[in-house]
């Protein structure tokens, strides 16, 4: 009669010893795991990194299969970050060139269609438009031309995401530098055209006694309170192409190294 195994020998057994084997190899190559080699995702980074972990993921699940590469290099990981951010950076700077389009039209037309219609001295009838004051001028117009340099560039972002840079014959670091350069003027632009706006207002809501200008916001009330609030609406724009600027220097700004003054990373 076959004598049974004890515990000791089911511990030592040659098949145990080898199933034992492989799996502390399989957790040694995997690290990051603490139930195994299969539910390796970093739930933890999520949302951020869901597409860098989903990814991640497959290519272990292929590597077991016997398909595609055999490990998820370091190398790979952080190319797969990258991409990752570059999408949700480009989303980004997508909404808040919508948000600022719409915000500038807005300014614009508060401004173009504001109108008001007053009995001055009892005999003179009078319309105030924002063509009384040439800094109300000024702002329709640089509010519309900003308006429409960022849907410019919310096209160039739509084509460059479909073609992938395929057809853009420049250097990968020129076009980040045009751009970066042209949102600083057109948030300079639009905050110096609103100020200037703003200044020349507050002298139609206060009147200036030495130069013998009359208050006219006293008259024009309707007309005054629309003003102001473009004015608002032209600084929530600044503000807004504020940030845009930001994530234009962010992308032109990471292409450099930061350890040396202008050194372009390796690509």
């Amino acid at each position: 009669m076959a004598k049974p195994l004890s515990s000791g020998d089911a511990t030592t057994s040659p098949h145990n010893c080898k199933s034992r084997l492989i799996y502390r190899s399989l957790a040694s190559s995997h690290p990051s795991s603490s139930r195994g080699p299969f539910l390796a995702i970093d739930f933890a980074s999520l949302p951020t990194h869901l597409a860098s972990s989903v990814l991640t993921y497959i290519y272990r699940c292929m590597s077991v299969l016997g398909v595609g590469p055999r490990t998820v290099t370091p190398h790979l990981r952080k190319g797969m970050m990258e991409s990752s951010s570059g999408i949700s950076l480009a989303r980004a700077e997508a909404f808040l060139r919508l948000f600022a389009i719409l915000v500038l039209v807005l300014t614009a037309c508060l401004l173009g269609f504001d109108t008001q219609t007053k009995l001055l001295f009892s005999t003179i009838k009078k319309t105030a438009t924002f063509r009384d004051l040439g800094a109300l001028q000024v702002v329709v117009y640089v509010d519309s031309v900003a308006a429409g340099y960022n849907l410019l560039q919310l096209g160039r972002g739509f084509i460059s995401a479909k073609l992938k840079g395929k057809l853009i014959n420049v250097s990968y670091v020129t076009l980040p530098w045009v751009c970066f350069l042209l949102d600083q003027a057109a948030v300079y632009t639009v905050f110096s055209a609103n100020t200037a706006a703003l200044q020349a207002s507050i002298i139609a809501v206060t009147g200036e006694s030495s130069l013998q200008w009359m208050k006219v916001c006293n008259r024009y009330t309707r007309f005054c309170i629309q003003v102001g609030g473009a004015l608002l609406s032209g600084y929530l724009a600044s503000l807004l192409m504020v940030l845009l600027s930001s994530l234009s220097a962010f992308s032109l700004f990471r292409l450099y190294s930061p350890k040396q003054f202008l050194l372009l990373k390796p690509t």
